[in-house]
């Protein structure tokens, strides 16, 4: 799949704009959260193949990766969130702590020069994981109950249907890139729509949160600078790993806040799709000089 720096940066200002300007389609938007993921995650894995071989000799860097992902990122979010937050705003944020790391990781580590076969598989073995990491965080952490059954089944339909459609899909070479594009706005738009008057009423709120997800975001990156520097790691793999320990699938995480919660459940994976995009325009500038 071909990726584009400044259309992206654009659909994703766009749709932004329009959830802001125009957010009278907001439960639409919420109803198609979860097609659109399926279809994002579905186009970002058919262009690469499930080779054993491969997956072998990419084995460590792959578990060292959801070790930045799923162990530190994790763990980071998760205390935040109990130091700081309560109610839908703890829930919220355990969410964006117990999703998997995000699909964009893939088409980011193409953009950037990264190990994109690494990112690959590790994407997909952390959505395998996701299928029990998630109800489990949550069953455990949670400070109301839900109907974890039904997570489970959520996440195996979101894991497991895009993995056979990919594969019948593989040979297909046609673009699809505005599929995919048209996905991320309806999330992107979904979880502004959702959140327009916190977002708009409430700006001590929102620069609190911004301020605890940036701590999520910084913590992991720097550990991962230390990593790549201690390991003598190259450029590609350097690349990948920074992308690792911060990148959330957020998307995930907004379509179960919606679907729980409160849409104020849903407003830690608003602030975090913001500041992860803004990390990505970060990264590609200060990967230039490395």
């Amino acid at each position: 799949m071909e990726f584009r720096a400044g259309s992206t940066a654009l659909i994703y200002l766009i749709a932004l704009s329009t959830g802001f300007i125009y957010p009278h389609y907001s439960e639409i938007a919420n109803l198609l959260v979860l097609p659109a993921l399926l279809v994002a995650f579905t186009f970002s894995l058919k262009d690469y193949s499930f080779d054993l071989q491969v997956a072998r000799a990419k084995k460590r860097i792959t578990l060292i990766f959801l070790f930045f992902s799923y162990v530190l990122s994790t763990l980071i979010a998760i205390v935040l969130a109990f130091l700081f937050l309560e109610g839908d705003l703890f829930n919220g944020f355990l969410l964006v702590a117990a999703v998997p790391p995000g699909i964009a990781v893939i088409g980011v580590s193409f953009l950037l020069k990264g190990d994109v076969r690494s990112s690959f598989f590790g994407v997909a073995l952390g959505h395998l994981l996701a299928i029990a990491i998630v109800p489990l965080l949550l069953a455990v952490f949670l400070s109301t109950s839900v109907d974890l059954l039904h997570i489970v089944e959520i996440m195996a339909l979101f894991v497991f249907v895009p993995f056979v459609l990919s594969r019948w899909m593989r040979f297909d070479k046609t673009p699809r890139r505005g599929l995919v594009v048209s996905s991320f706005f309806i999330i992107i738009y979904a979880a502004i729509s959702a959140n327009q008057g916190e977002l708009l009423g409430q700006t001590s709120l929102i620069l609190f949160i911004s301020l605890l997800m940036a701590v999520r975001i910084l913590i992991p990156f720097l550990l991962a600078v230390a990593y790549a520097r201690w390991a003598h790691w190259d450029r590609r793999e350097r690349t990948s790993l920074y992308l690792f320990s911060v990148i959330r699938n957020n998307g995930l995480a907004l379509y179960f806040a919606l679907a729980l919660f409160t849409p104020l459940a849903s407003l830690p994976a608003v602030v975090s799709i913001v500041l992860q995009a803004s990390f990505v325009s970060l990264l590609a500038f200060y990967m230039k000089f490395k």
